[in-house]
């Protein structure tokens, strides 16, 4: 039995020691659990509005191109009435055929968007995603989202949680160690009751063996104390500063991580805040741009503008449209990588409903 203050006794005893060792464990167990499942939530999520930001500019795309076989037809019109030249109905020729062709690579854009996502759902090959009702998603982090009002909270990120609890390993078994280098002493008691004779002498064997007991020839006690310390205990004190060093290391990671994803956090918040301006200019642009394009469209029947000027317009709503996609888009990648960081996606995570065809 080990006397106190000595070694393997107290609450770093060795038995001790693997009970909190284990439980340990579980925890880190349990914030491994949770990493994965927030890296993973993360990753889904990007992969989702890449869907959308790619379905988002098909749609501009097919959209612009409507546009542009209508003013084709009225620039076709407008030739056969002898009011534009052939190098006016060229052009819009020309714009229409490269419009058609950005709608086949839109296209090819969405399919590598939804192969990505049914990579990561494991819904197989050949599955063609349709992201429904994103767009009340789509507003979200145009209001503050939680967590904004403290951006350098990152305790619950289960990566920051994994690594403290790696410390608390290190610590327990610095602990440990530092008990495993005190002075090995011991004591113990035993008690010996025997016959003295080989024969009990009692017919009953029964009685016979209950007088071992209460009425023994012979009681024996012996106590001994045993004190053991290896000649300057070098390899207990070389065990406890390579758990102290393994403990300090521990905790510098901590540092370094939880440093890191308040970078990361802060980054985030950033790209969200420039984001959210970029939401406010792009779609101010957007209604000037479409304005423009429709003045430019009432003017040609008069041969107030050309037909050059008419494409420029077009492309410019086209740019506007896609500039303000593209904003709102990365409002929501940067509000998933905030929360990311402080590791609140499992409480905000909404599931994304998405059609298969």
């Amino acid at each position: 039995m080990p006397l106190p203050f000595t070694k393997d006794f107290g609450p770093y005893s060795s038995r001790d020691t693997e009970v909190k060792l284990a439980k340990v464990m579980q925890d880190v167990a349990d914030w491994s659990a949770k990493d994965s499942a927030n890296n993973a939530l993360l990753e889904g999520e990007l992969a989702y509005w890449d869907l959308v930001v790619r379905l988002q500019n098909l749609l501009a795309l097919d959209r612009h191109n409507r546009n542009l076989k209508s003013l084709l037809d009225k620039t076709h019109r407008l030739y056969d009435d002898r009011l534009c030249t052939e190098y006016d109905l060229a052009l819009v020729k020309s714009a229409y055929t490269k419009s058609v062709d950005g709608m086949e690579q839109g296209a090819a854009a969405y399919r590598t968007a939804s192969n990505r996502l049914a990579e990561l759902t494991d819904a197989g090959s050949g599955t063609l995603f349709f992201p429904k009702g994103y767009a009340v998603l789509a507003d979200l982090p145009l209001s503050p989202i939680p967590g904004e009002d403290n951006p350098e909270d990152v305790s619950g990120n289960p990566s920051y949680g994994r690594q403290l609890a790696s410390v608390a390993l290190a610590e327990i078994e610095e602990k440990h160690r530092s008990n495993q280098t005190l002075p090995d002493l011991s004591a113990s008691q035993s008690l010996t009751l025997t016959q003295g004779y080989s024969n009990f002498g009692y017919a009953d064997p029964g009685r016979s063996m209950n007088e071992v007991f209460t009425n023994p020839d012979m009681v024996r006690q012996d106590y001994g104390l045993w004190y053991t310390y290896p000649l300057f205990n070098r390899a207990a004190n070389a065990s406890h500063g390579q758990a102290m060093l393994d403990a300090r290391e521990e905790r510098t990671r901590a540092r370094q991580l939880e440093n890191s994803l308040r970078r990361t956090a802060a980054d985030a918040l950033t790209m969200l805040e420039g984001a959210r301006r970029r939401v406010t200019i792009t779609a101010k642009g957007v209604e000037l741009a479409r304005a423009a394009y429709r003045k430019a469209l009432d003017m040609q029947s008069d041969r107030e503008i050309t037909e050059y000027e008419i494409l420029s317009k077009s492309s410019n709503q086209l740019t506007a449209e896609l500039a303000y996609i593209n904003a709102r888009m990365d409002c929501q990648k940067a509000a998933a990588r905030f929360q990311a960081a402080l590791g609140a996606y499992q409480e905000r995570y909404a599931t994304r409903d998405g059609g298969e065809s």
